[in-house]
C-alpha cells in the first residue's frame, strides 16, 4: 500500500511538470504572437504616416444640402487615408486619432479669431452605438482640438441624436441625405446661444450630418457655424 501512494505521488509530480511545462509554453507563444502583432501593427502606423499625403484646408460647397461648406484637410479618395480613419474607427488607434486631431487644430488655428470664445461640438453618437462599439472618435478629435486651440470649451452635452440607420447603408446620395434629416435636436438651446460654434466628425459624404446639426445650432440663435472634417 505504501509503495502505491509513492508511486502516485511520483506520478503526481511528472504531471504538475508536464502540465507547468505547458503553460510556460502557451504562455511564451502567447507573448510572442502579440508581440509580432505589436510589430506589425506599429510598422504599419510609420509607412501610413509616410505615405501619407500632405495636409490643407480644402472647402467643398454642397448646394444641395442646405447650401453648407465644409472644411477638410484630406481626400478621401486616398486609399492611405481611408486605411488610417479605418484603424482609427474600428480598430480604436489613438495614434490616428492624436495624428488626425492635431492635423485639424493646426488648421483651425489659423482660420479663427483667436480673441473670440470657441465652442467645439462633436457630431453626436447614440447610446446605442456607444455601447456597440465602446467609443465616440469625433469626441476623441474634439478633446484634441479644444486642449490646442486657446479660448476653445468642448462641448458635448448640448446636442443629441436619435436612433437611425447608419448612413453607410444608403448607397445613394439622395437616400442618405433624407434620411439624415431631423434627426439631431438639443434639449438645451441656451447653450447654443450667441456661441461661435465649430463641429467637427470625420468624413463627409453628402454633408447631410453636417447640415442638419447647422439647422439645430442656428435654430437655438448661435452666433456662427463652421463644420471641419479629416477628409471628404
Amino acid at each position: 500500500m505504501e509503495r502505491e501512494i509513492k508511486m502516485m505521488h511520483r506520478e503526481l509530480k511528472v504531471n504538475y511538470k508536464t502540465f507547468y511545462s505547458l503553460c510556460n509554453w502557451l504562455i511564451t507563444c502567447i507573448y510572442f504572437t502579440l508581440g509580432i502583432q505589436k510589430n506589425i501593427i506599429d510598422t504599419e502606423f510609420e509607412n501610413v504616416q509616410k505615405k501619407m499625403p500632405a495636409h490643407e484646408v480644402r472647402r467643398h460647397h454642397l448646394p444641395h444640402t442646405h447650401d453648407i461648406t465644409v472644411n477638410y484637410i484630406h481626400s478621401y479618395k486616398s486609399q492611405v487615408i481611408k486605411k488610417a480613419i479605418w484603424r482609427m474607427k474600428y480598430n480604436n488607434d489613438k495614434r490616428y486619432i492624436e495624428l488626425f486631431g492635431n492635423q485639424l487644430s493646426e488648421h483651425i488655428n489659423k482660420q479663427i479669431n483667436k480673441d473670440d470664445l470657441t465652442f467645439i461640438i462633436p457630431v453626436p453618437s447614440t447610446p446605442q452605438r456607444l455601447r456597440i462599439r465602446g467609443m465616440w472618435t469625433t469626441r476623441d478629435l474634439a478633446q484634441i482640438a479644444s486642449r490646442n486651440i486657446k479660448k476653445s470649451i468642448l462641448n458635448t452635452a448640448s446636442l443629441s441624436r436619435k436612433d437611425s440607420p447608419k448612413q453607410s447603408h444608403h448607397t445613394r446620395a439622395h437616400k442618405r441625405i433624407s434620411a439624415i434629416q431631423n434627426i439631431y435636436f438639443t434639449h438645451k438651446p441656451e447653450m447654443l446661444v450667441g456661441k461661435n460654434i465649430i463641429c467637427i466628425d470625420d468624413v463627409s459624404t453628402t454633408g447631410a450630418t453636417l447640415a442638419d446639426i447647422r439647422r439645430v445650432c442656428k435654430d437655438a440663435g448661435c452666433a456662427s457655424f463652421t463644420c471641419w472634417v479629416i477628409a471628404d
